[in-house]
């Protein structure tokens, strides 16, 4: 049950931090999100919300599963990793949303990218389970890249 709870603090953590990067932007964000064109390819609005609700979950699980399995392998790289994806994904809503910087948001999220990337090979070595669970939040970071640099080339 302990092992549990600790887990259960892992998903509460990164749910915290994912909705207090997203109250970092402008009041006139919205209305600035909606003027800009965007690709035919973006979700609706409540697809956002979701997919990032469930996307730190299973960021948070993996988070514990690194932290937890720390004491049978090496993980120093991967807590490192994970560490830096984690800042740079905080980072990416204030620049895109608060800022309005289309460019600087999109190498943000392509470093997020990489980051995410290397992160997933490296544990697929040392811990599949882990990697398996960060390939949907790798692919909608890539995705939500494509879509930032969408906006960026057209606007």
């Amino acid at each position: 049950m302990k092992k549990y709870m600790s887990l259960f603090f892992w998903i509460v953590a990164l749910l915290f931090l994912g909705n207090l990067s997203a109250y970092m932007k402008s009041s006139q964000s919205n209305l600035w999100y909606a003027a800009l064109h965007k690709s035919s390819l973006t979700p609706p609005s409540i697809a956002f919300p979701i997919a990032w609700t469930l996307l730190y979950i299973m960021v948070a699980i993996v988070g514990w599963m690194i932290w937890k399995d720390a004491f049978y392998a090496n993980f120093r790289k991967e807590k490192i990793l994970y560490l830096l994806q984690l800042a740079v994904n905080f980072c990416w809503m204030p620049i895109f949303f608060y800022f309005h910087s289309l460019a600087l948001s999109f190498f943000v999220i392509a470093l997020l990218s990489f980051l995410v990337g290397w992160l997933l090979i490296s544990l697929f070595f040392k811990h599949p389970l882990s990697s398996f669970l960060l390939w949907p939040y790798f692919i909608w970071v890539v995705f939500a890249g494509y879509l930032n640099y969408f906006i960026w080339m057209n606007n």
